[in-house]
């Protein structure tokens, strides 16, 4: 993916294809109720906060990109519907990822042309960054694939891959993670990683599965340790690895944030952060609750909640959308919300990619228990892409 600036040359695309799905009037698969709600309610509050905005320009650039990716997640529920699309959406995604990192990586020792794109920093100081503007979001686009493939090798069911290939797409991944020297990054990992090995633990019949997993794991955190030996990148890594000068900084713009959040009742209007307060918030929730007032963050709070207890959801019911693992997709998601306490997400594509998997995965489930049940209602036709009044007997 290629996201120097904002809109990115996929967002031309996504544009597109969203704008064909509503003049075609397609059905596709709905959005959970309760997700409608929240994501309107958060549109809605973010239009109104505009009028606190004092750089009305950059209130309008940054809400324009804020309604558009709220657009392109509740389409992208709707096509991850579709058993087809949405497998070689996924494939796709982890084969691009995995050639991000890969570049990005060779890139860091080899003065490859264009490489001034690929990594960041000075020379002895390098961080891979691939083709976004930032390492730190760079490596967070990473873990999604890395934990998709990490499932995949404890329990296949998505890609039709030898042993060999998966593992070596994990140690890219891996290795992207380790080389772009985030810290917000290592975090996201760890927990996302961590989610996939504990529940396949406590599962019935799971614990050969986690183990697998762990193993895989433990072996590419060694050859990340030999690679950083081998570069001369592990000085680099244990300075990463500690708190930073600016860390005080940072913490002490977000306590303003916090003590300014009750000035407006629909906070400063989107895009203010650098524009009221010395630095940027480096978080989520404290430029949500600082650009949208208390009633943004409750919203935003609800939307996440919500999210999470359908992950969850999928995780005990052992469902996975369409061969997407429920346990990597629960894993991606708190990684992301822990990576989101450090570094503001809410315009980060894989972050609404990640949820609208999960919101077509509990979409789906909804309709399988519907059949399970031989309760009367709507079912999804995945042949027909549309949803069909039905009663289905056990």
């Amino acid at each position: 993916m290629f996201v120097r600036q904002e809109p990115a040359p996929v967002d031309i695309v996504f544009a597109i294809l969203i704008l064909a799905a509503l003049v075609s009037r397609r059905q596709w698969l709905r959005l959970p109720q309760a997700v409608s709600l929240l994501l309107v309610a958060l549109a809605v509050v973010t239009l109104l906060s505009m009028v606190n905005a004092e750089g009305f320009s950059d209130a309008v650039r940054y809400e324009v990109i804020t309604l558009y990716l709220i657009a392109l997640a509740a389409w992208l529920t709707g096509v991850f519907g579709n058993a087809e699309l949405t497998r070689r959406a996924i494939t796709v995604y982890i084969v691009a990822a995995a050639a991000s990192a890969l570049v990005a990586l060779v890139a860091l020792e080899v003065a490859l042309p264009g490489r001034v794109y690929l990594v960041y920093g000075q020379e002895g100081l390098l961080r891979a960054q691939g083709l976004f503007k930032d390492p730190n979001v760079f490596a967070p686009f990473l873990v999604p694939a890395a934990v998709i493939v990490l499932e995949e090798i404890a329990r296949p069911r998505l890609l039709d891959w030898r042993l060999r290939w998966k593992l070596a797409t994990f140690v890219m991944l891996a290795a992207g993670v380790v080389f772009a020297f985030s810290r917000g990054a290592w975090l996201n990992m760890a927990v996302a990683v961590a989610t996939v090995i504990l529940v396949y633990t406590v599962r019935r019949r799971g614990l050969h599965r986690a183990a697998k997993a762990a193993v895989v794991v433990l072996a590419a955190g060694l050859v990340g340790f030999i690679l950083l030996l081998a570069t001369g990148s592990l000085r680099f890594f244990e300075s990463r690895s500690v708190g930073q000068a600016y860390d005080q900084e940072r913490f002490g713009t977000q306590a303003e944030a916090f003590n300014r959040i009750t000035d407006h009742l629909l906070g400063y209007g989107p895009g203010q952060v650098e524009t009221f307060l010395e630095r940027s918030a480096h978080s989520l929730y404290v430029r949500l609750a600082f650009e949208q007032g208390l009633v943004g963050a409750l919203i935003l709070f609800l939307l996440i909640a919500v999210t999470t207890v359908f992950a969850v959801s999928l995780v005990a019911r052992d469902r996975d959308v369409h061969g997407v693992g429920s346990v990597a997709l629960l894993g991606a998601w708190l990684g992301l919300l822990v990576n989101s306490l450090v570094i503001d997400t809410l315009h980060w594509r894989h972050l609404w990619i990640v949820a609208a998997l999960i919101w077509a995965g509990y979409a789906l489930s909804r309709s399988h228990a519907v059949a399970e049940q031989g309760i009367r209602g709507f079912l999804w036709d995945a042949d027909a892409h549309a949803w069909r009044r039905t009663r289905v007997h056990r």
